[in-house]
């Protein structure tokens, strides 16, 4: 039996490492575990997104400046949004308060590169013990605390709390909450790699293609280092399960048909084949602290239902665990009543986010209509100040009530009908010469 510390975090991707790196700005000692031996791969669309950049300067500033992280990623200034019938449109990627501190606005980077650069930065704290290979899996809740036990060995430690930040398929919060996966609010997708994609390989822009045998779902393809790219699926499980999908063929067969894909992918080598994975859409509230655990990231079912980007969600909530858990560590006080608070802040941290993902629902489950409105003003003039507001929208229920908004809506619809009444008038001149 081996005596540890107070806190023990079960998992180190990006919730885990957050937080204790963050504990140990506190001084705050802690121990973390993972099942896997780094560098260890994760699948995941690899962007970071302006805040997440900020998040980690404000994590600290020599993470940002390393050669090593550096020398791993790729600057993406925007993004081309496709419909189904191949209309785009340009969003470019812009933050003032990035910019205010001469920071990028957006990056690609691998995962097994990222999780190393933060892992190797917690070995090298005195207060972060890190324990590869323990995969935790029998958990043990006593009166004063947990222990936690090695499959592999007989290892067993012990702590007073437990941050469970092993992600989504977690068989300890299988184990300790109540949760029930369901189709509605969950959701799943492949990832694969791939090098000498034209027009993306080497790039600075990623690419976003809504796609008919997706329904609801989109493909994004992001560059991510060295000329490989991330093709990365997500699809909400209901719509994959109702229109029986099989991702991996969709794939496939866009990857060799879609009239822009197939030219970018002409020439294209596969480095990894398609991995399958899964998460919580972030849209519905769950119970995220019990009896000496606390749940952060995917384990605690965070992502933006919009974007399918959880990374940013992962940050959050380990910071709000962390502040928890100093005032929890300097009371001596780890019972569940102590975490009401965290679990309060963290929902309304993330409540803007989930109302962007109940107003989209409509979008996501009626397909027909989420792909009429991109056929329709994709590639049309104005379409890219919409889109603009939409994405950067601080809150975007206030759209709905936005004088701005509608006016410039009417002038897409006019526009629009000007050009359709135009090219009708057009054609019947042509018939009639």
């Amino acid at each position: 039996m081996k005596q540890n510390n107070d806190i023990c975090i079960i998992g180190s991707g990006i919730a885990g490492v957050y937080t204790a790196l963050s504990l140990a700005k506190k001084n705050i000692p802690c121990t973390l575990i993972d099942k896997e031996k780094f560098p260890r791969d994760k699948v995941c669309g690899e962007s970071l997104t302006s805040s997440v950049i900020r998040y980690l300067h404000q994590l600290d500033p020599q993470i940002l400046a390393s050669d090593e992280f550096n020398n791993a990623k790729q600057t993406i200034n925007g993004v081309r949004l496709f419909a189904p019938n191949c209309n785009e449109v340009y969003l470019p990627f812009i933050s003032n308060a990035n910019d205010k501190i001469g920071l990028e606005s957006s990056i690609g980077i691998r995962r097994l590169n990222l999780d190393n650069i933060l892992i190797n930065h917690a070995k090298s704290n005195p207060l972060i013990t890190v324990i590869e290979e323990f995969e935790a899996t029998n958990i043990q809740i006593h009166e004063n605390g947990v222990s936690i036990q090695n499959k592999k060995n007989n290892l067993i430690l012990e702590a007073k709390i437990i941050v469970i930040a092993n992600g989504y398929n977690s068989k300890i919060v299988k184990q300790l909450s109540d949760w029930k996966w369901e189709n509605e609010t969950d959701a799943c997708g492949i990832t694969a790699y791939y090098k000498n994609v034209t027009g993306i390989s080497n790039s600075s822009t990623a690419e976003c293609y809504l796609l008919e045998d997706l329904k609801s779902g989109g493909m994004y393809v992001m560059p991510v280092e060295n000329g490989i790219v991330n093709v990365n699926i997500a699809i909400r499980n209901d719509v994959r399960k109702k229109h029986k999908i099989n991702l991996r063929k969709v794939l496939e067969e866009n990857l060799h048909n879609h009239p822009v894909l197939k030219t970018r992918f002409k020439d294209a080598i596969e480095i990894r084949s398609p991995i399958g994975h899964g998460y919580h859409l972030g849209i519905k509230k769950r119970r995220i602290i019990g009896e000496r655990f606390i749940l952060i990231g995917d384990a605690g079912g965070f992502n933006d239902a919009v974007s399918a980007n959880g990374i940013a969600h992962a940050m959050i909530s380990g910071s709000l665990a962390a502040e928890s858990l100093v005032k929890s560590y300097n009371s001596n006080n780890y019972s569940v009543t102590n975490f009401e608070t965290f679990q309060k802040n963290v929902y309304k941290a993330f409540s803007k986010i989930r109302i962007s993902g109940f107003l989209t629902q409509p979008f996501f489950l009626h397909h027909k209509l989420m792909f009429g409105f991109a056929n329709l003003f994709f590639g049309k003039k104005g379409s890219e100040k919409i889109m603009y507001k939409v994405m950067y929208a601080k809150q975007p229920i206030h759209l709905l009530i936005s004088f701005s908004f509608y006016k410039d809506l009417i002038k897409l619809f006019i526009e629009l009908l000007f050009n359709n009444h135009f090219k009708l008038n057009k054609k019947t001149n042509l018939i009639e010469t």
